[in-house]
């Protein structure tokens, strides 16, 4: 939920530091996974180049719907 209120905030204001907020849950192994794939999907809108590195680096996640959500909010193929 924190991921997707960081967006919210982001899409509304423009505050580019809500974009440490979800990069923070995303790659966060203590956190329930189900948390993590909501970050990493908000964390697809916000098309920077952090985000985007972010996001490559979780495809090599050890956990296999961290790593395949990773893919499809990165836009890469499955």
């Amino acid at each position: 939920m924190q991921a997707v209120i960081a967006t919210s905030i982001y899409e509304l204001t423009k505050d580019s530091s809500m974009e440490s907020i979800v990069t923070s849950v995303a790659t966060a192994r203590n956190r329930e996974w189900v948390h993590r794939l909501d970050a990493i999907h908000c964390l697809g809108r916000f098309k920077t180049d952090t985000a985007a590195k972010v996001l490559s680096e979780l495809t090599e996640d050890p956990d296999y719907l961290v790593s395949y959500n990773a893919k499809i909010a990165g836009g890469k193929p499955k």
